[in-house]
């Protein structure tokens, strides 16, 4: 596992080669050596003559039948609470699509009176910069963004969702995604982006906002 290929390489590596058998075994890890012990706990698992199911926290999934035959695909939106710094760094260096709403972003508040771009919390440089990633619109800016840039890569590997629903402020995402709030040009989308901002700005302002992370 010392010598094993980045995790990334490796799954797109599995998920290319042609598969007879119906089920899968689906496992989310960090790095070499966490997969190597889920695996082995995968094992463990799959040999119990009574095995029907592996759904493990921690990130190991396998089920023996369909869930649902002939379900549909549903994308969600996370709201806020789901930012973190640097996200989808990775995602921007391969997707000119994911990187795209990262820089459209920036543009919204280039000339903005508060002095600072998204940019600059959601890939902070100096300590503290982080912080404004937990304010009301830079959690909502953050959040937005990296949901649209997801949305558009999955669309450009034709991935199209039958339902599409946000939790919290992932409905802003959601209606976006769904057409319900057409953005047809970034003059819309800045003033969408800019009426949001220019709300939860007024809420802090009044003390309206709760003091809480979620």
């Amino acid at each position: 596992l010392a010598e094993a290929p980045p995790l990334a390489g490796l799954a797109f590596t599995l998920a290319s080669r042609p598969v007879e058998e119906p089920e899968r075994l689906s496992i989310v890890a960090s790095s070499a050596e966490d997969l190597g012990r889920k695996l082995e706990h995968a094992e463990r698992s799959l040999r119990a003559p009574d095995c029907r199911r592996v759904r493990e926290r921690s990130g190991i999934y396998w089920f023996g039948e369909r869930l649902a035959p002939g379900g549909k695909v549903a994308f969600v939106f996370p709201g806020e609470g789901a930012q973190y710094a640097n996200m989808l760094s990775g995602l921007c260096m391969e997707f000119p699509e994911a990187r795209a709403w990262f820089d459209r972003i920036d543009r919204v508040f280039s000339d903005h009176e508060r002095g600072f771009l998204p940019s600059d919390f959601i890939y902070p440089r100096t300590q503290g910069e982080e912080d404004l990633l937990w304010r009301m619109d830079g959690a909502v800016e953050a959040v937005f963004t990296a949901n649209a840039a997801i949305h558009a890569v999955l669309l450009r590997l034709g991935i199209r969702p039958e339902m599409i629903v946000g939790h919290s402020t992932g409905d802003y995402s959601a209606l976006m995604a769904s057409g319900c709030v057409p953005v047809g040009d970034e003059e819309s989308l800045f003033d969408l982006m800019l009426d949001l901002n220019g709300l939860y700005q007024e809420l802090e302002k009044e003390g309206s906002v709760p003091s809480a992370r979620l």
